[in-house]
Parts: C-alpha cells; structure tokens; sequence
C-alpha cells in the first residue's frame, strides 16, 4: 500500500504567526504599565509556559505588564519531535529562554519521527509545500548494483558493486518558480542592485553583481561573499530564467522549468532555506557556511533530515532501479536476489540503450539528432510528457544535467548527472557523470534536484 503523507502546516502556521503578531498592539494597564502579548503556535506538540518558576495554565495568548523572563518548553506528540523555534524567535534550542518587553509570536516547529514510520516501500511519497510550490519526494529503497564508469564497456554492468542506503529523492528537478521563492525568502541578507559587494548584514553577504563573462559581455549575478549563487537577467537580450525587480522573479512562461544557471553553491543554498522554512534550522544538513565559503569546507551531516543534494550512489541507485521489474534489458544483482537494476548503458528508465532514440526520447529531453525530431531549443517543463522511471521520478536523464554533493575524482570539482538538453545520447548514460565541473561554475542545461536522508 502507497502511503502519501503532507507536510504543509509549517509554512502555514508560521506565517499565520506573523499576521498575528502584526496586529498586536501595546496597550497599558491601570498601573501604567505596558501589556505585552505573547502568541504561541504548535502544531503535533505543545509548549509549557514558565514565568518566575511557575507553570502558567496552557494557552495561546499570554499578557504580561512589563517585561517579562519566561522560559518556553516544547513537547512533542508521540511520533513527532521538535525541530526549531521560528517566528519572532529563532532558535533550535529547547527549552528556550526568552524575554517579553515587546509583542512577541513563536512557533515551536515538529516533525515526524522517521524511527517511528510504517515501513516504506519503493515509490512512496512525501508532499511538502512552500509557497504554493508543491515538492513531491519519492521513497528509494536502495540496494546493491553493480557501476561502471568505463563508457567503452557496452554492458555496465561488470563493477564496481556500489551499496546504497535508503532515501527520499524528489519527483522534478527543482523549479525556476521554486528557486526564486527560495531565494525571496533569505533572511537577513542585503541584496544589492548597485552591484559590488555591498553590505554585510546577518550571517554573510547576498548581493548583487554585474560582471564580465570571458566573451566580455556583462551579465548579472546573485553571490554570497565570493561565492556565485546563480546568473540572471540578460546576456544580449537573451533572457536566463531569473531576473530581480524588487524581488526574485522568473520570466515568463518558464515558472515550472528546472532552475538553470545555478551553481552548486546556489543548489546548496537553497537546501539550507527550505529544511529551515519546513522544519526549522535544527533539521539543515549544511554547515560551515560563511562570507569566504569554500565548497571543500561544507560540512554535510546526513544524518540531519533537512533537505540537501544526492550523493553520487543516490544519484545512480536512483536512476538505476527497477525493484522485481526484469524488463528492458534489466540485469539481476546480486545474483538470486530478485532486485533488477537498469544496464548503465540506457538513460533512465528508458526501454533500451541511449542510441536507441525512440526509447531514449520516451524518458529524456536531449538533442535528438535522428532527422525527425527537432531538437529541443531550451529545457522543457519539470513532468511533462516523458515517462518517468520505475520509481516514478522524471527526467533523471536530459532536460539538465544535476549537480550531486560529491567531489570528482580531482578532488577539486563536483560531480553532474544526467545529461541536458544540449547533450547527445552518450551524455544520457546512467553510468558516466561529468566529472570536472566547479563548484561556482553554471550553465544554460544545468539545476539541481532535492534528496533527505531516510534513517
């Protein structure tokens, strides 16, 4: 049985707070005093109130007359646990304590215990919504398959054995959409429309930049100290995807495209942000982020079921598995298992291998080259009219190459995934990652797509 569960009361409840605590409005009592409100939202939890030692009788409105020290405990319900503060509070400790001398609201944030879920199986799905975007994470059960990174080897399938925990990896390669509204939500970032690298505000910089490509042509970019986070706007009265107008925008009819022009830097990011906006800043994977940011510096703690990037083994599990499915040329590993894992050979969840265009163009955006297609001029839309693979996850070979958390072999770049729009069928293969690409590089055909840790 299929188990479907939402996540979408964070967002909601968190900006129901800041409405709330908006509207509040210092008031005095007879003394002269002033009365200061204290709104608390908790969802699948509670939170235990004390002022001077005492246990004040649960509610969601404290008034207090004059400042006031109280200390804020949060309860999970069976099967949660707590993940944050937020609102006019941010904190991941608990219990916390805070001191009213103004109107204040606070959201204790909980998430779901994943010690205590039903068993999973191959296919399941998790929906999270931020923004009116709605992300889609498929469950992965992983397994033991066999690589090849030799595209000279037809078959891949004779090593290395590759063993993959299980995973969340999510349905689409993130969207412009989506990205924007990651990128509007930064807190306590000043961007700067003058260019240059602007004021420091909060924890790092967000700014703005205008710069020379190598062909001399200015463009614009969004950066984090030294680091580039994504290109935007125009080259030549080409558009990119994203421009800003007072905030982060997406031209028009390219909403539920995969974001391009992102830097594995940006994809990063972008992680960090939506675990924080879902499950509070106690959930994120990343750390060891600052205003002089090295990529080889990122501390990824995967333990941590915040949203990040897939590592390689995840990427190729991912775009490998076919569960109890022989089909297509499927091979058996290990062998009497059961488990059948696509040759490396094919793109995708594609029926035969990547020099086969009709069963290539069936699971992938790419340029076709057969003299009957026309090949595709830009991305396409995340989910549209290919079939997905056989865990239900689209376009996991074309569209735009994806960018994983790990090193290359020079241990100085990144490893990308899956090929783009632009690439010809070899770039397709499931088992041949480009292994090169700079952490602070981007590209018209290359996003990124979302993963969790599932134990």
């Amino acid at each position: 049985m299929k188990h479907v569960i939402s996540q979408r009361f964070l967002f909601i409840f968190l900006t129901g707070c800041f409405l709330v605590c908006v509207a509040c409005e210092k008031e005095e009592d007879p003394t002269g005093d002033e009365v200061y409100v204290l709104t608390v939202s908790a969802t699948n939890g509670s939170v235990i109130v004390v002022e001077n030692g005492d246990t004040l009788a649960a509610s969601e409105k404290y008034d207090f007359y004059g400042s006031t020290s109280l200390v804020l405990t949060a309860v999970a319900d069976q099967g949660y646990l707590f993940s944050g503060w937020s609102g006019d509070v941010t904190s991941a400790e608990n219990p916390l304590t805070v001191t009213v001398d103004d109107s204040v609201g606070v959201v204790a944030n909980f998430v779901e215990d994943q010690d205590e879920d039903p068993p999973y199986e191959a296919g399941d799905k998790k929906v999270f919504e931020f923004a009116g975007n709605e992300i889609v994470m498929v469950y992965c059960p992983g397994g033991t398959f066999l690589s090849n990174d030799d595209d000279s080897d037809s078959d891949f399938e004779d090593g290395p054995e590759v063993t993959c925990g299980p995973f969340w990896i999510a349905e689409t390669e993130v969207t412009n959409e989506l990205a924007a509204d990651l990128f509007n939500s930064m807190e306590g970032f000043q961007f700067n429309p003058d260019g240059g690298i602007g004021g420091m505000v909060g924890d790092g910089f967000f700014n703005k930049e205008d710069r020379f490509a190598h062909n001399y042509v200015n463009y614009s970019t969004v950066k984090w100290g030294d680091e580039i986070l994504m290109d935007m706007g125009e080259v030549l009265g080409e558009q990119l995807d994203i421009y800003y107008e007072g905030d982060f925008r997406v031209y028009d009819n390219r909403d539920r495209q995969p974001v391009k022009f992102i830097t594995w830097f940006g994809a990063v990011l972008c992680c960090n942000e939506l675990t924080k906006r879902e499950m509070g800043g106690a959930a994120e994977v990343y750390d060891g982020i600052d205003t002089t940011w090295l990529d080889d510096e990122t501390i990824a703690d995967v333990s941590k079921r915040g949203f990040r990037l897939l590592t390689a083994a995840e990427w190729e599990c991912a775009a490998r598995w076919q569960g109890d499915d022989p089909s297509n040329g499927a091979y058996e590993y290990p062998a009497g298992s059961g488990l059948y894992w696509t040759p490396g050979g094919y793109a995708s969840g594609a029926a035969a291998g990547t020099s086969n265009v009709d069963a290539t163009a069936a699971v992938s955006v790419y340029r076709y080259k057969d003299g009957v297609r026309p090949n595709p001029e830009a991305s396409d839309v995340v989910k549209g009219d290919r079939a997905p693979n056989a865990l239900g996850v689209y376009d996991m070979s074309g569209n735009v190459w994806e960018w994983s958390f790990d090193e290359g072999a020079d241990g100085y770049n990144r490893l990308i995934w899956g090929g783009g729009f632009v690439s010809q069928h070899f770039d397709l293969q499931i088992a041949v990652p480009y292994d090169g690409m700079w952490a602070g590089g981007t590209g018209s055909d290359l996003g990124f797509r979302l993963a969790m840790s599932a134990e």
